[in-house]
């Protein structure tokens, strides 16, 4: 079984020959395990998430926890946030041949870094506030 951070470090591994073609290619060859490293951290905050937000009584009766417009969006916003990652790379390439092969991969987990921090955040919100409450009870 693959651990996370050896998923991450192999994510991130820069290509050998960094021309428009291969950058391109970089890319998408990592889509589908950068979307289910996504998916299944979405799915785990989703998850504290809710769990949070029952146990600290936080909804009003009536209230859904839940957006499903949100939810079906999301993935395909993050899909069209990844693509700009071959989109501003392949041009710079393109302009500058001889920039580092690590722009791809540091775009990637700036991508990566910002993608955890906008999904987690209402999970560790809910979280701290469901502390919050125990601690005040």
């Amino acid at each position: 079984m693959i651990s996370i951070p050896s998923l991450i470090r192999s994510l991130l591994t820069p290509p050998t020959s960094p021309g428009v073609r291969d950058s391109i290619l970089w890319w998408e060859w990592r889509r589908l395990p950068v979307n289910l490293l996504v998916g299944a951290y979405g799915a785990a905050c989703l998850l504290i998430y809710l769990a949070a937000i029952n146990a600290s009584h936080g909804l009003q009766p009536g209230e859904d926890a839940i957006e499903p417009v949100a939810v079906i969006l999301a993935p395909i916003a993050f899909n069209i946030c990844y693509t700009f990652g071959w989109l501003v790379e392949a041009p710079a390439r393109a302009l500058a041949p001889g920039l580092t092969p690590k722009l791809g991969p540091r775009l990637l987990a700036a991508g990566l870094v910002f993608t955890f921090c906008a999904i987690g955040l209402p999970a560790v919100f809910w979280a701290g506030r469901f502390l919050v409450h125990l601690l005040l009870k």
